[in-house]
């Protein structure tokens, strides 16, 4: 009878560890599907955020001189000697703040230069940022 219960006992032992080894592995799991899935938000972010600075860009070299042309070209509004683009949480234009912020800021000189940076709210190091130039004849 002793010798029964000690088997049944190893057994709930190997049991018990069995489902700590499962709880475990699927914790690890979880964590890593969840890093995964913020890699993922953080490089669709990244890529549209070069998307979108590269359209400035190409803007900016295609437009002449006047701040208020390129504006207009942008389609974005003029803070100053800096022009402001705003996107909602799908990247989508907005004319109010948003969730994402293009800010092209040009340098003037020759050639003629800009800054391009495009950041997140609530960030403090910028999405992606970007220096233009174009030769002007």
């Amino acid at each position: 009878m002793k010798h029964r219960h000690a088997k049944s006992g190893l057994f709930l032992f190997e049991l018990i560890f069995a489902i700590l080894f499962f709880a475990l592995a699927s914790a690890v799991c979880v964590r890593l599907f969840a890093e995964a899935h913020l890699t993922s938000l953080h490089s669709r972010d990244l890529s549209q955020a070069l998307t979108e600075a590269q359209s400035a860009a190409e803007c900016f070299k295609a437009s002449p001189d006047d701040l208020r042309q390129l504006a207009s070209l942008l389609g974005a509004r003029q803070e100053g000697d800096t022009l402001v683009l705003d996107y909602g949480h799908d990247w989508s234009r907005t004319d109010q703040e948003g969730e994402y912020r293009l800010v092209l800021s040009p340098q003037g000189g020759t050639p003629a230069a800009a800054h391009i940076t495009v950041s997140k709210e609530g960030q403090v190091d910028p999405l992606y940022i970007l220096e233009v130039k174009k030769y002007q004849p």
